[in-house]
């Protein structure tokens, strides 16, 4: 599940009515937070929770999104930046993307007015 920033607070914050039946609760110390036994991921990018909005997305990421591989990695030796101090810098990067393969594993759940 992807939760926004503030609804992840907001959930924090309220009492669970229900108690759990081992006795810790969704917020326990060290462990990551869950809902429905699925854990929740804070997703920056998600729509604050209001009237016919969808601030909430539930799936299987795992299945639904990929990060691949784009160039590799690569790996720069340059000795004449730093060679007054003895020092070879070594500069390193990597290209990576990602894409939904499988948008059926997501769903998007719409908030509506009561």
């Amino acid at each position: 599940m992807l939760f926004p920033a503030l609804h992840q607070a907001q959930r924090a914050e309220r009492p669970d009515p229900r108690a759990c039946p081992d006795g810790r609760t969704p917020f326990a110390e060290g462990q990551p937070p869950t809902l429905l036994g699925r854990p929740v991921v804070e997703a920056i990018d998600l729509p604050d929770v209001a009237a016919n909005s969808t601030p909430i997305v539930y799936g299987d990421l795992s299945a639904a999104y990929r990060i691949f591989d784009r160039v590799g990695f690569s790996v720069l030796r340059d000795p004449y930046t730093l060679s007054d101090y003895g020092q070879t810098k070594f500069t390193a990067r990597r290209r990576v993307a990602g894409a939904v393969v499988r948008p059926e594993a997501l769903r998007k759940l719409r908030v509506s007015v009561n």
